[in-house]
């Protein structure tokens, strides 16, 4: 057996659904199971917050005179 077949290239792999910003900070994914991330890095790029939010069931909302700007 070729040793060089066990030997995997060790390459960054861009997922399609990443966005980076122009210092290559991961600043938005989408997971497969509908989670969404968002990354927010301070004047030196350290990562200051990362929100995180679930796939949740959509409801559609009929206005209210609360809520006028929902749409029918």
């Amino acid at each position: 057996m070729d040793r060089k077949e066990n030997i995997t290239p060790n390459t960054l792999e861009i997922q399609k659904n990443d966005e980076y910003d122009y210092f290559d900070n991961l600043i938005h994914r989408e997971l497969a199971d509908g989670e969404v991330q968002n990354y927010f890095y301070d004047l030196h790029d350290k990562l200051v917050i990362a929100k995180i939010f679930k796939k949740t069931a959509q409801k559609k909302l009929d206005p209210t005179p609360t809520t006028p700007w929902v749409e029918e």
